[in-house]
């Protein structure tokens, strides 16, 4: 009888792969590890929604300060956009 491979879970799952994968960050075999966990472990799926939350909060808190810091309009549409870029948001 051959046993199948145990699902990964948050105890199989580092706290900066999570992160790596909410970033987009991580490499295809990574973040398909990353998805199989999330779709088995409610606590790694919970944990995975605050960071969502965290980049949401540091996207908002970014956009409202690029343009307190004097940029011109093409400057922090520039940096905006480099920005949304590098932290498009991963959905589970």
């Amino acid at each position: 009888m051959t046993q199948s491979a145990p699902h990964p879970s948050m105890d199989s799952i580092e706290p900066w792969q999570l992160t790596a994968y909410a970033l987009n960050e991580l490499e295809p075999s990574d973040a398909a590890k990353v998805e199989l966990a999330l779709e088995t472990d409610a606590a790694l799926r919970g944990e995975f929604e605050q960071i969502q939350q965290t980049l949401t909060a540091v996207r908002t808190a970014f956009a409202s300060t690029a343009v307190n810091v004097g940029l011109s309009d093409s400057q922090t549409a520039v940096v905006s956009n480099q920005f949304a870029q590098a932290v498009a948001p991963n959905s589970a």
